[in-house]
């Protein structure tokens, strides 16, 4: 199981639905939405799963208390101000006469139970950024990363304690809809168990640009890669290109080309596709043109 398989396995990540659990104590940064959530406490606890949009932008649904013990309240207020910050689709409930403990046995997730919603996730976003800490990786466990959507083969260049490497590829061959976000604040009474102030975030989607054959692709810290360009929105046997930024060299590989499709570095040929329709080259750092077709 690796870095992000643990990630699925605790969200439960299936081919068309996210089933997710909540708890701000997993919330590992500032750009991890991790959402919070919390069992029922009755002879009949419930799961506490639902489905949870995931691909680009995923949307948390989360509660805390104002006098809460265990979470202090100003640790999430500066969670909802990095999500406020990022554009980040949240809900968030602050209930101001709950603590941790006895809030936890009032069953009073209504609310937040309407909110989690059945949305599925978005297969193969045209956005995917994933950050990873490569010191981290135990391949004789299985830890470390592998893919996330049409990402694959992820590895990093350093290994160095508290090293964060980064990928950030961005397909204008399957462009994303433009979002406009809409930020809300009012109360909710009676509110369950009691009332609470309420917070949301949420994109109102609009078009989506008209595609073209072009996918930008920024590293840092990363050592190789694969792209899987049809999964990405290329079509096959046409012209596209990668633009590459990155901190170091990357050696970076091309997936579902079309067998012997040539591929450029900034505009010299230096691979064709094999039969299983892959070519592989070595982007040095800074910016660079990766042309293929």
């Amino acid at each position: 199981m690796n870095g992000a398989d643990i990630f699925r396995a605790a969200v439960g990540l299936t081919l068309t639905d996210t089933w997710w659990r909540v708890d701000w104590n997993t919330l590992a940064g500032p750009r991890i939405p991790i959402a919070e959530w919390a069992l029922d406490t009755d002879d009949e606890p419930t799961t506490g799963l639902a489905a949870w949009p995931a691909g680009a932008g995923l949307r948390s649904a989360g509660v805390d208390r104002a006098i809460d013990e265990l979470v202090p309240v100003s640790s999430v207020l500066d969670q909802i101000n990095y999500f406020d910050a990022l554009g980040e689709r949240y809900r968030f409930e602050l209930y101001p006469a709950e603590d941790h403990l006895v809030y936890a046995t009032q069953d009073g997730f209504s609310s937040a139970a309407t909110h989690m919603g059945e949305a599925v996730r978005q297969k193969d976003p045209g956005h995917v950024s994933f950050s990873w800490y490569p010191h981290l990786v135990r391949p004789d466990l299985g830890i470390g990363p592998a893919s996330t959507c049409w990402v694959e083969g992820l590895s990093g260049r350093q290994a160095s304690p508290g090293m964060l490497a980064s990928m950030d590829a961005n397909s204008h061959a399957r462009p994303d809809p433009a979002a406009t976000i809409e930020l809300t604040r009012g109360v909710l009474v009676p509110g369950d168990p009691s009332s609470a102030a309420v917070s949301e975030l949420d994109w109102r989607l609009g078009s989506a640009p008209p595609p073209r054959a072009q996918l930008d692709l920024t590293l840092t810290d990363v050592g190789a890669l694969t792209l899987s360009l049809q999964d990405a929105g290329f079509a096959p046997r046409r012209h596209g290109s990668v633009a590459t930024t990155a901190d170091g060299s990357a050696d970076l590989s091309l997936a579902q080309l079309a067998p012997g499709t040539p591929v450029r570095l900034d505009g010299r040929t230096l691979a064709l596709a094999t039969g299983d329709g892959e070519a592989q080259v070595l982007v040095a750092a800074g910016r660079h043109a990766v042309d293929f077709g």
